[in-house]
C-alpha cells in the first residue's frame, strides 16, 4: 500500500466539508491524498420568504433544485408538517448530491441524468408535470440556461433565491502542500482557482463538470480531467483516467 506522504495529492475547491466527506473518501480508497482548501461560502437571504412559498404548495406544480445548498435551504426553512403535500409533486435535481440529499429530506427526485442545466431543462420539457409553475430555488449566481430552455418550452417556473454564493478573498494552500490536482467544483470558485494554480503552477486542474469546465477554460487555464458524473465516483474515475 502506499504510505500516505508518498500519494498523490488532490486539492478540493469548494465550500467548506467535514471529515466524512464523500469526495475525500473516494479519491483516497483510489490511492489519492486529500487536502480540502474552501474557496466559497454561503449565506441565506430572506429565509421567510422561502417558507412562505413553502406554505402554499397548491400554488405549484413541482419544485426544482439545482445544489444541495438549495435543499438544505429547505430544510433550515420548513417542519416535518410542512414537507407532506410537496413529497407528492414532482421535484427535480442536477445532480446525484441533490438528489440524495432532496431524498433524506423524504422528497423523490426524478433521476437526474446528466447533472447539467441542459440536461434537467430536457428532462422537463419532455414531460411536464402541471400547467401550474415550477417553484425554482437557487442560489445568486445561477446561470441562465435552465430558466431559458423552460421558458422557451412554454413552462412556467417561479424563482426564488435562497442562498447566496461569496468568494473567499485569502485562499492559500496549505503549508508544504504540492498538489498534483486542483479540483474546482463550480464556475464561482474559478477565481480562486487561478490565484491557486499560480502557487502551484505544475498542478493538474479537473473540474467536477462540463459546466465548470468550461469557467476554467475561459479564464485561460487547461482542464485535464472532466468528471463524467457530478459525483465522488465520477470524480475519481476521472483522475484515474487522466493518470498514467
Amino acid at each position: 500500500m502506499t504510505a500516505a506522504a508518498d500519494r498523490p495529492r488532490v486539492c478540493l475547491l469548494r465550500a467548506s466539508a467535514g471529515a466524512d466527506d464523500a469526495y475525500a473518501q473516494a479519491l483516497e480508497a483510489v490511492g489519492y491524498g486529500v487536502v480540502q482548501v474552501p474557496v466559497l461560502f454561503f449565506t441565506v437571504p430572506q429565509p421567510n420568504r422561502l417558507r412562505s412559498f413553502l406554505e402554499v404548495p397548491d400554488a405549484f406544480g413541482g419544485l426544482i433544485c439545482t445544489s444541495p445548498r438549495a435543499v438544505q435551504a429547505i430544510a433550515e426553512a420548513t417542519s416535518e408538517a410542512m414537507l407532506p403535500p410537496w413529497r407528492i409533486k414532482r421535484t427535480y435535481a442536477v445532480g446525484p448530491a441533490t438528489a440524495e440529499a432532496l431524498a433524506a429530506l423524504g422528497l423523490s427526485s426524478e433521476k437526474p441524468l446528466g447533472g447539467t442545466a441542459e440536461a434537467l431543462a430536457e428532462q422537463i420539457i419532455q414531460a411536464p408535470p402541471t400547467p401550474l409553475p415550477l417553484l425554482f430555488l437557487c442560489g445568486n449566481r445561477r446561470r441562465e440556461v435552465l430558466p431559458a430552455l423552460l421558458t422557451a418550452a412554454g413552462i412556467a417556473w417561479q424563482e426564488q433565491c435562497v442562498y447566496e454564493t461569496q468568494v473567499q478573498t485569502d485562499v492559500r494552500l496549505p503549508a508544504g502542500t504540492l498538489p498534483a490536482w486542483l479540483v474546482s467544483f463550480s464556475p464561482s470558485g474559478v477565481a480562486a482557482l487561478q490565484t491557486l494554480q499560480a502557487e502551484a503552477p505544475h498542478a493538474r486542474i479537473a473540474a467536477i463538470g462540463p459546466t465548470t469546465a468550461a469557467a476554467v477554460e475561459n479564464k485561460g487555464l487547461a482542464v485535464s480531467a472532466v468528471a463524467e458524473t457530478p459525483s465522488p465516483t465520477g470524480l475519481a474515475a476521472a483522475l484515474q483516467a487522466a493518470d498514467p
